[in-house]
């Protein structure tokens, strides 16, 4: 092996090295950044109108102005981050220690005489293929439910403060994501320039390909977010139908619900259902539930490829794949960046196929010139 080669193996290993190691130092703040990046492509169209002339500008005015309308902006996705995801989760801890202590109530003041005399409820005691009571079966149910409703009322309770703590260290992450956009908003242009100048591709199609991150960033978020207004409209409808205590409020957490993987609507709705349950409204409580995953749950399966599909140009199969195994893959984030894979994929695709007609094209021409050639000598 050569000097040169010995040069050209050493410079690929400490490449991958470098590699490495950079992805281990930006590892903990892969999200806070992800995040970041996605607020800055909704909002700096926004910025760069607020800026207007001054944008392009570099004079000290221009700078205090960019500098001043950056922390505005900052704060803003904060604030529309932060807020609605604690009272999202102010509300369900709530919800939670409501539902344990109504449940607790109801089955310390059950009147197990009258169940014990319930024709019915002995009848179908009778059927079971072993023998026991009315009064076992239901001394049974009832010191399971006060002995886990008792435990998870104690438990939210009592670690109400290492809640709050998580919180706040959820909060610091934002805050982080807050830091990162303000330098996006400050100096995005020079950062783009220099992510820019590290890939090893056509500087048309890094253009390109960011063009394309930008407007499915854009797509997926604009495409999720009339999903979960949609789904709010649907859940205030049905709330107020069946006489839900601030209906509007519960539609509200039903739209920011609607942004989580997975669970979703339900996280809203299906405790609702477990308190018409508990008061003893057992009927209502069955068709409530029913109508919540008729007109909330099932709709969302139908609306969100369909108004994704429309705004970045993929097919709503894809889409439901996309979202699904992206939320498997990478967790909440993977709402957005399961989508924005696929569409980087096939935007990839299509630039391999352009290069490839474009280099068969070439040759062809090259053939047809050199036949030319040889049939005038």
């Amino acid at each position: 092996m050569n000097k040169n080669n010995i040069g050209y193996v050493f410079f690929i290993a400490f490449i991958f090295l470098a590699i490495i190691i950079m992805y281990q130092l930006l590892k903990p703040f892969g999200m806070i950044i992800f995040f970041a990046v996605v607020f800055y492509v909704i909002l700096n169209p926004l910025f760069i109108k607020a800026m207007g002339k001054s944008y392009k500008k570099n004079d000290n005015l221009s700078t205090i102005k960019r500098n001043t309308l950056a922390l505005l902006f900052s704060l803003i996705s904060l604030i529309i981050f932060l807020v609605p995801t604690s009272l999202l989760f102010y509300t369900i801890v709530t919800q939670l220690i409501d539902i344990s202590n109504i449940g607790i109530k109801y089955f310390m003041n059950l009147d197990i005489n009258e169940l014990i005399h319930n024709p019915r409820l002995n009848e179908m005691i009778e059927r079971l293929p072993f023998d026991t009571s009315v009064e076992a079966i239901i001394k049974q149910i009832q010191d399971f439910s006060l002995s886990n409703l008792t435990f998870i009322s104690s438990y939210l309770t009592r670690n109400v403060s290492s809640l709050l703590k998580s919180t706040g260290t959820f909060v610091s992450s934002f805050i982080f994501m807050m830091f990162s956009l303000f330098f996006f908003f400050v100096d995005g242009d020079y950062l783009i320039g220099q992510v820019r100048t590290l890939l090893p591709i056509d500087k048309k199609y890094i253009d390109r390909l960011f063009k394309q991150v930008s407007e499915g960033i854009k797509g997926i978020i604009f495409g999720n977010l009339f999903t979960g207004i949609f789904q709010g409209f649907c859940a205030f409808v049905v709330y107020s139908v069946f006489g839900v205590g601030n209906s509007f409020t519960f539609g509200f957490l039903t739209i920011i619900a609607s942004f989580m993987p997975i669970i979703g609507t339900t996280i809203i709705w299906v405790p609702l259902g477990i308190l018409f349950i508990i008061r003893g409204e057992i009927v209502k409580a069955i068709i409530f539930l029913i109508a919540s995953w008729f007109f909330i749950t099932i709709p969302d399966n139908f609306v969100r490829p369909l108004l994704l599909g429309n705004r970045i140009e993929l097919h709503p199969l894809f889409i439901f794949f996309a979202i699904l195994g992206g939320v498997l893959f990478f967790g909440l984030s993977g709402i957005i960046l399961g989508p924005l894979m696929f569409i980087l994929f096939f935007e990839v695709m299509k630039i391999y196929n352009e290069e490839r007609e474009l280099g068969e094209r070439k040759e062809r021409l090259t053939q047809r010139a050199r036949r030319f050639k040889r049939k005038n000598k």
